[in-house]
């Protein structure tokens, strides 16, 4: 089933056969087990269905060569937006969800028109993550606040005319399948699969989960015989006729335990200084999740989780190696629990831990490698080359709540020490 683009929206497709799943992706369901949980909210095989099938969606793909269309900009602009951007995100205790969202949108929005201006790129990155905190946070900052963090550079109507220009050119498909996503999926998998073998010593012997004893659906069973599914899900659906799963109200989420957020906070940063590159939108959510876990644990069960052969995983893993060894030289600093937000949510909150500088390094690295063939543009191969500072350093949260006066001195981000501003 193919997404209509002639005005249909995102949800008036939500819902995905499993008869058209080959057809969507050759990648196979790895666990089936929902229809047994109560209450139900959603058949798994078909919510893994549609998170492949928006991965790999044309309308959330970006052209390659995108950024060619704007000959004003260069890709360090791109860099040192996407850096602010997350700088924003961190004064704002934003999740990490709501930083890649706005990733996707500033993506997708340059891929889909021509000629936009430097002066506009700020405006297009606070309108992004305005428009994305507004979908995924549950209290996202007022309108005022995205404005005010760009030193009188956007006015409020600035944004709210760019947001409605944001949406149409996205067509109203503003719910892309991150690598964050990706990332926190993979982990409770790897989890489902330590249980399934009795291997839980990754997560300390720890036990995360109140099980109720059920019976096997004749849906779970019937799809024993389809061509899509992995041994993991093998394994989860041709148990007996009873067997364990999880009660929704009454699970104990693994997200807590220490292997899982430790091991989350280490792939999400390289993910995230993943993101300051151009050649980031090239790859496939779900190949750039994979990969950052076999970057840090080279014997992470992938194909047992992901099915995913190393055929697909070779060009995004050699793509990613400058970045980790960039990052294995840097100490992972985790700044104080922000106030306001739960120890166990803690983990989700976006950081601003990498920098433009560790991606400069990144490059440098890279001239010394074999050259990668990423089609993003004909300009990202070339040195990086220093510029202007772009955008005002967000105030500190502090700051911020004590005063929202627009005429406040703010810092200037300082890249390569040139104190001009563009």
């Amino acid at each position: 089933m193919k997404l209509q683009q002639n005005g249909d929206k995102e949800n008036e497709n939500s819902s995905f056969h499993s008869s058209s799943a080959s057809a969507l992706s050759t990648e196979p369901i790895p666990k089936l087990r929902s229809e047994t949980v109560s209450p139900i909210w959603t058949k798994s095989n078909e919510l893994w269905i549609n998170m492949i099938y928006k991965t790999n969606n044309e309308v959330y793909k970006c052209r390659p060569l995108f950024l060619d269309q704007h000959p004003a900009l260069q890709t360090k602009m791109r860099s040192v937006l996407c850096d602010w951007v997350m700088e924003v995100s961190d004064v704002f205790h934003l999740h990490r969800e709501t930083y890649h969202i706005a990733i996707d949108y500033i993506d997708q929005y340059l891929s889909k028109v021509k000629n936009v201006p430097k002066h506009k790129l700020q405006l297009l990155g606070t309108t992004s993550l305005f428009a994305a905190a507004k979908i995924e946070e549950i209290y996202p900052q007022r309108i005022g606040e995205f404005a005010y963090v760009t030193d009188k550079a956007c006015s409020e109507d600035d944004i709210l005319d760019l947001e409605i220009d944001l949406l149409k050119t996205l067509n109203w498909f503003i719910s892309p399948m991150t690598a964050i996503s990706w990332l926190s999926t993979y982990l409770q998998l790897e989890y489902e699969l330590c249980v399934n073998q009795d291997k839980c010593h990754r997560f300390n012997g720890e036990q995360y989960n109140k099980k109720r004893r059920v019976s096997t659906s004749s849906f779970s069973r019937n799809l024993l015989s389809q061509p899509w599914l992995t041994p993991l899900s093998l394994a989860i659906t041709s148990l007996d006729d009873e067997t364990d799963v999880l009660k929704t109200h009454t699970v104990s989420d693994i997200t807590q335990s220490v292997y899982y957020q430790s091991t989350f906070i280490q792939v999400a940063r390289l993910i995230d200084l993943c993101t300051l590159d151009v050649e980031y939108s090239q790859f496939p959510k779900n190949i750039i999740a994979c990969s950052a876990l076999l970057t840090y644990k080279y014997d992470w069960p992938y194909e047992k989780i992901t099915s995913l052969t190393e055929a697909k995983l070779a060009c995004c893993m050699e793509w990613m190696k400058p970045f980790y060894k960039v990052l294995s030289d840097e100490p992972l600093l985790i700044p104080p629990r922000p106030n306001g937000v739960p120890t166990e949510e803690e983990y989700t909150i976006q950081i601003h831990n990498v920098s433009v500088k560790l991606l400069e390094n990144v490059h440098a690295i890279r001239q010394t490698m074999p050259a990668i063939t990423v089609a993003c543009s004909s300009r990202s191969s070339a040195p990086f080359q220093n510029i202007e500072n772009l955008f005002p350093t967000p105030p500190q949260s502090s700051e911020k709540q004590q005063s929202l006066d627009p005429t406040q001195q703010q810092i200037q981000i300082a890249v390569d020490g040139d104190d001009d501003n563009v």
